[in-house]
């Protein structure tokens, strides 16, 4: 296999030591032999990338050099400067460092701002465009809806039209009577049919809206008897008596009596019933007090109130003017007999 392989390199160089002789007696340059078998020729493409990174290869290893060789001046400068000097330098890279993150701060934020002003204004403009476009869908909008509306006008024949109307009426009255009576009888065929589309989409519509309406009503009840009854809680005892009281009732107060049993919402039966209830004199009975055990002497003492603020009792034999319920009890009789 080696052997095989050299004589394929003597073979090859004699080929071009041979063509650059021939060339070299005409006087012309020797030919460039390209001695690499077919299967390893490289495309113009990888050939210029593999040249584009050798160039950055060989400027990285150039910047790292000039940067190592920086970095050695700079020392063997140091070497000859005293600690102020090198305190100095210090400080000015720093500053320098310093400035450098400042304006790089400041680029970003001119940056910001500039994106910030140009969303701003791409903003402003879509706006400006959805308001004219929004602007001119209404006039179109607009504008059909005064079609529309045209249309439904009866419609009014121009002088020409009417002259000629005339004309035909006065010259084939038969015909013109024929005519006027069909254009009558699709008149009425149209409405029909309009009407009994409306009727169709109504009962639709009604069906549809008829459990909403019974559920809104049976909530609305509920709450309008919930409202009472936390009032009077005898109010489905009470009800029944009400329409017989009111007929009863003189004629000055009848009307509103009737309009508040009949109508009225929860506040005004409410009023009604507590009116009712007064003019029956109806108290509802408070449950039975605890029995209590007996005060002492000296515990009866000790609960007896300032001289200054007690009260004058009432004399023997007169209503206790303490007693809340029989007094509203008396003035209730009173008012009944009245």
């Amino acid at each position: 296999m080696a052997q095989d392989e050299q004589q394929l390199d003597d073979k090859a160089f004699a080929e071009a030591f041979g063509a650059a002789a021939a060339a070299a007696e005409k006087g012309e340059d020797p030919p460039v032999v390209d001695d690499k078998p077919a299967a390893d020729q490289k495309t113009p493409e990888q050939i210029a990338a593999e040249s584009a990174a050798a160039e950055v290869a060989e400027k990285a290893a150039a910047d790292k050099k000039a940067a190592e060789d920086a970095a050695a001046a700079q020392a063997e400068a140091d070497k000859a400067k005293t600690p102020e000097q090198l305190a100095a330098d210090t400080k000015a890279a720093e500053e320098a460092a310093a400035k450098a993150v400042a304006d790089q701060k400041a680029a970003d934020e001119r940056g910001a701002a500039d994106a910030k002003a140009a969303e701003e204004k791409q903003k402003a403009e879509q706006a400006e465009a959805d308001k004219k476009a929004a602007a001119e869908q209404k006039a179109k909008d607009e504008k059909a809806r005064q079609e529309f509306e045209e249309s439904l006008k009866d419609y009014e024949p121009t002088a020409e039209e009417a002259a000629a109307m005339a004309k035909f009426k006065e010259d084939f009255p038969t015909e013109h009577a024929v005519m006027e009576a069909r254009l009558k009888a699709t008149d009425r065929v149209i409405n029909q049919r309009v009407y009994n589309a409306v009727q169709v989409v109504l009962q639709q519509v009604y069906k549809d809206l008829e459990p909403v309406a019974k559920g809104f009503g049976e909530l609305t009840a509920e709450r309008h008897v919930s409202a009472i009854t936390k009032v009077h809680a005898d109010y489905a005892a009470v009800q029944p008596l009400l329409g017989d009281w009111i007929k009863a009732q003189s004629a000055f107060d009848r009307p509103a009596l009737e309009a508040a049993y009949k109508g009225g919402d929860a506040a005004a039966v409410t009023e009604l019933v507590s009116r009712y209830k007064a003019s029956k004199a109806t108290v509802v009975a408070k449950p039975a007090a605890e029995a209590k055990p007996a005060l002492s002497a000296a515990d009866v003492a000790d609960l007896e109130p300032v001289k200054s603020q007690r009260a004058t009792p009432s004399n023997k034999g007169a209503p206790d003017p303490n007693d809340y319920d029989g007094a509203f009890a008396e003035a209730a009789a009173g008012a009944v007999k009245k």
